[in-house]
């Protein structure tokens, strides 16, 4: 069957508009000489919150000056805009968490912290959010929210995880669930919908992460449900994995079956890299369509080939860095 170009494009942008771990040693933990809670214990919850940078999506970016008449690579371009997207996708409660525990808790008792009620300047939500010990190093989290002067039997979950505490503070393994079907229940204004399923593993100076996306939907009210693999070496080098269905055919002489498109980048610490594409299922049937291109370190196209000569081989395959 014939793919246009234009519908790979499309793909493509789209994926723009989304988004195996050991247990390290456990720690040991300041305690009161009375058993009491006391303020300088409030340290030890407030770094078992993950922060905002150690769950970040890092893709290289394209200098703005790079001026040339060189192709930058489009595969390049469709992972670091997924990669944006879904750090903004999440970035929002991380930061209201951050600003949260920057103050003093309000509640403070055995084994638990709570921060807030806090409302934002010029904000229409009041937070709070508690930080509970479970065992030593392993730490769970709940960020509630409520409209602004609402009866406090209105407060919704809207970010919940759990974490077991690496060496380093705000850093671990763990997972968090955030809830934008009862963000909505507060503001129909919120935008997105379903929930996202975040699995990390920041220790050892590595980012690794894995996000489910379910029950989201597009601003045309179509589903986008997605999953996405990130990982970040501590030398610099990073791959990313991620697929998305789309109706490659566009609905064209009834093909209307929605095909899988997975994209599988990798990156140097210079930023050079390649991308393997993967088209397959619905109307393809036994068929898969598949693509590879590579970059150069200021992300310009040195080679590209498909196996059904959708548009021209470019470059040469030794330009790429290993698969």
């Amino acid at each position: 069957m014939k793919i246009r170009t234009s519908l790979l494009l499309a793909w493509i942008a789209s994926l723009g508009l989304l988004v195996g771990c050991g247990m390290p040693p456990e720690l040991t933990e300041p305690t009161s000489s009375t058993g009491t809670p006391s303020t300088s214990e409030d340290a030890a919850y407030k770094e078992a919150v993950p922060s905002t940078l150690s769950l970040e999506m890092k893709v290289p970016q394209q200098p703005s000056n790079s001026t040339t008449s060189k192709k930058t690579a489009e595969f390049y371009l469709a992972t670091y805009k997924t990669s944006r997207s879904i750090n903004d996708g999440v970035r929002h409660h991380l930061d209201t968490i951050e600003n949260l525990v920057s103050h003093r808790p309000s509640v403070r008792i055995a084994n638990k912290r709570v921060w807030g009620p806090h409302t934002p300047a010029l904000a229409p939500f009041t937070y709070r959010f508690a930080v509970e010990r479970k065992g030593l190093g392993r730490y769970s989290y709940l960020l509630q929210a409520k409209r602004k002067g609402a009866n406090d039997s209105t407060y919704v979950n809207v970010f919940a995880g759990q974490i077991q505490r690496g060496l380093l503070p705000r850093r671990g393994v763990g997972e968090f669930v955030i809830d934008f079907d009862k963000a909505r229940q507060l503001d129909p204004v919120v935008k997105e919908t379903g929930q996202v399923h975040v699995q990390f593993d920041t220790r050892n100076g590595e980012i690794k992460l894995q996000v489910n996306f379910k029950g989201a939907t597009s601003g045309k009210g179509e589903v986008t449900d997605a999953v996405y693999h990130y990982h970040l070496n501590a030398q610099g080098q990073g791959d990313m994995k991620f697929a998305h269905k789309i109706d490659i055919d566009n609905g064209k002489a009834g093909r209307t079956a929605q095909e899988v498109g997975a994209i599988h980048s990798r990156w140097e610490a210079s930023g050079a890299g390649r991308a393997n594409v993967t088209f397959a299922g619905g109307d393809l049937g036994t068929q898969k369509v598949l693509l590879t291109e590579c970059w150069d370190n200021l992300f310009f196209r040195t080679y590209y080939n498909d196996n059904k000569n959708i548009k021209p081989q470019e470059g040469q395959a030794t330009s790429c860095v290993s698969p």
